[in-house]
Parts: C-alpha cells; structure tokens; sequence
C-alpha cells in the first residue's frame, strides 16, 4: 500500500473502530446510537464524492445514518476531494484544529541522559479498577482542553469516551504511568490493520510534566506494538500544540495533515 494511502486509511479505521460501520465507494459511515454526543464515535470520513451528484448522494446518506445525532462530523483527508470540502464550507460546516499526520520508520532517537520518568511504574490496563484510574486523567485531559479542541465537554461525554476506549481494547492497549505511588500519564499503542501501528491518547499531568513521562510512553507504545508485527509508527498531534516538537526530535517525521469538520443541527 502507497505510504500516504497507508496512513489515512490507518487513521480512519481506528477511528471507526467499536462502531458500526456502512463502507460505500463513496464514503465510510460510522455510528454508535449508545453514545450519539461523541463526534469520534458518529462521523463521516473516507469520502471520495467528487460531482454534485455524488456529494448530494453523501450527504443524504450521512443525515440517514446519524439521524440520532444532534450534530455532524466528517474527516477529511488529502485524498478527499476539494470539491467535497467546498460543499462542507458552502453547508456552514466549521473546522477545528487540524491533525499533522506523523510517521517512525525506523528506530526512537532517544536523549541520551536519563530522564526523571525513567523511574516510572509503566503498566497495562488490564481490569475494572484499571479503567477506573484512567477516567480521571481522561477527565482532567478533557478540562484542560487542548486534546478536545478546548470544547467544554461534560462529565458523561468523557465517559463516553473512556468507554470509546475500553471498546477498541482487542486492537488498542492503555498504558498508565504511575509516579510516586499516584497514576499521573496514561497512553496507548494501536495495532492496525496494514502493517502500521499508533501511538494515541497520550496525557501526563501538568504536575508532572517535563520529566520525561510522555517519551516513556511512546517508547513503551512502539516496542508493544512492533513486538506484535507492526513496522512504521503513526502520531497525530494537533497542528497547534507543542508535543509535535517532542515527537518530530524522536524521530516521527510530518507526512501529512487531517482535517475534522463539524455542524450543529440545532
């Protein structure tokens, strides 16, 4: 598969994962009516509708699919065609912060120097009382806000989320840290469906960040999933926030940007 085409379908597939799922030539439909208010797990990505015929045909289809949805989300990539993208600004569709689409071919490039996170507990999530402690990071992720675009997301969205999480666990594995006997950084390694694997979720506290945690997890993520067959490593931070500098020095090299749109029906 062509490296561009491998990333985005990458993307795409784990954001789909733990939903249903309606794959058109057109587009890939993506719903879950147990969590209607969380975008990730009711959008439209995928979409190759280039005439005024086939985006008509998308965009009636989406409005069928996520009729239980109060709003509209749909992903775009670099394959999607611009037509399609002007009809979403035409529709009053706004963009939030893009994605930039970063790949690890090789090895980490690690500092040399050991970090204060070196010391971490780093351990799977694996049980109730697991998925429990990672709920309250996920939260103060959430407050913080720039994981979530800074939208103001309740209490039962984050859950919804978690329990996003806990549904992809056959393909996704969490990871918490755990400094001075309290959790303070979770993340999470993807393995994917063609060869290439994901580094997603990462979040360390703001009491504890400059230590090193977040490269311990990446480090934890890649060597889980390349010891279970993966090769090239994707990450995909927001275009605006300063973790792209970390992962660009360990070796993640910028390959190409994701787009989410969204509309309020109401």
């Amino acid at each position: 598969m062509e490296h561009i085409a491998q990333i985005l379908e990458t993307y795409a597939w784990y954001q789909s994962i733990g939903n249903q799922v309606s794959e058109t030539p057109l587009a890939r439909y993506v719903h879950n009516r147990e969590h209607p208010d969380i975008w990730v797990a009711n959008h439209l990505s995928r979409v190759r509708a280039h005439s005024p015929g086939e985006i008509d045909q998308v965009l009636r289809r989406m409005d069928e699919v996520l009729a239980h949805c109060a709003d509209r989300m749909v992903m775009v990539d670099s394959l999607t065609p611009d037509p399609f993208v002007a009809r979403l600004a035409l529709d009053g569709y706004s963009e939030l912060t893009p994605t930039l689409q970063m790949v690890l071919a090789g090895q980490l490039s690690l500092p040399a120097k050991p970090t204060a996170g070196a010391a971490a507990e780093i351990r799977p999530v694996t049980t109730d009382a697991d998925w429990e402690s990672l709920y309250p990071l996920v939260r103060a992720n959430h407050i913080e806000g720039s994981s979530s675009h800074h939208l103001d997301l309740d209490v039962e969205i984050t859950r919804g989320i978690v329990a996003g999480y806990r549904a992809k666990s056959a393909v996704s594995q969490f990871f918490l840290a755990r400094c001075d006997g309290t959790v303070c950084a979770y993340g999470s390694a993807i393995l994917g469906p063609h060869g290439m694997g994901i580094v997603e979720d990462l979040f360390t506290l703001q009491s504890q960040r400059r230590r090193g945690l977040a490269t311990r997890l990446i480090v934890h993520a890649v060597s889980y999933a390349r010891e279970r067959g993966m090769g090239p490593m994707l990450i995909g931070p927001h275009v605006t926030e300063a973790p792209k500098a970390l992962y660009a020095a360990l070796g993640f090299v910028p390959q190409c940007v994701t787009r989410q749109y969204v509309r309020a029906l109401s």
